[in-house]
């Protein structure tokens, strides 16, 4: 019996052991090298970055309040792209109107043109 139970230590001793290994093996397959390391930031390096009292400069969400949003954006964007359009469209609207009293223009030019040359020939007087 005192020798069952020797080997049955044995064997539980062997399996720690195992598993130990185990562990081992999988550190040394996965873990970070020296050289891994070099990578990554020092605490000389960190110093650079904000902390929090850095941070407290900064807006926060209650100071954020007053600032438009993006539905406010949207909405004024909206409201000045339908500015823009009634201002084009009445631009346009000129135009049109303007392009009509030239069109007349000539029209009534080209008549009074006309009526000039009658008089210059009833009259046989020469209009520089």
């Amino acid at each position: 019996m005192g020798g069952n139970q020797k080997g049955g230590r044995q064997k539980i001793r062997r399996s720690k052991i195992d598993e130990v290994l185990e562990i081992v093996r999988f550190m040394v397959d996965t873990g970070a090298t020296k050289d891994d390391l070099k990578g990554f930031a020092t605490k000389e390096d960190l110093k650079r970055f904000a902390t929090k009292e850095d941070l407290k400069q900064f807006a926060t969400k209650d100071d954020l309040k007053q600032f438009a949003t993006k539905d406010d954006l949207t909405r004024e964007i909206r409201r000045l792209e339908n500015n823009i359009a009634e201002h084009v469209d009445s631009f346009v609207g000129m135009h049109m109107k303007m392009d009509t009293e030239i069109t007349a223009l000539k029209s009534a030019s080209k008549r009074h043109e006309g009526y000039f040359e009658n008089i210059q020939r009833h009259t046989k007087i020469k209009f520089a």
